[in-house]
């Protein structure tokens, strides 16, 4: 797996963005709230959240996280297998 600095993944594009993400990123959970499905990766030693609104098939943003603490709402329903096995 490709090593990147959160501080180095923010300054991509948000082509780039998808484009590493897709090719480097371990996906833990998805969670949907109301018309919008939030996804979250972990590439390394941060995590990634991405937005879709389902509604339009569209991606919203991209939020790369470097605190757990930021994953409150996802930590009932990741599998920390996943999270180990990187």
């Amino acid at each position: 797996k490709a090593m990147m600095t959160i501080e180095d993944f923010n300054q991509l594009t948000f082509e780039r963005k998808c484009d590493f993400i897709s090719l480097f990123g371990t996906h833990l959970v998805s969670k949907q709230l109301g018309v919008n499905t939030s996804h979250v990766y972990q590439l390394g030693n941060f995590f990634v959240e991405m937005w879709y609104d389902r509604s339009y098939s569209q991606l919203l943003g991209i939020n790369a996280l470097s605190s757990i603490k930021a994953l409150d709402m996802y930590l009932d329903e990741i599998n920390i297998v996943d999270v180990l096995a990187y």
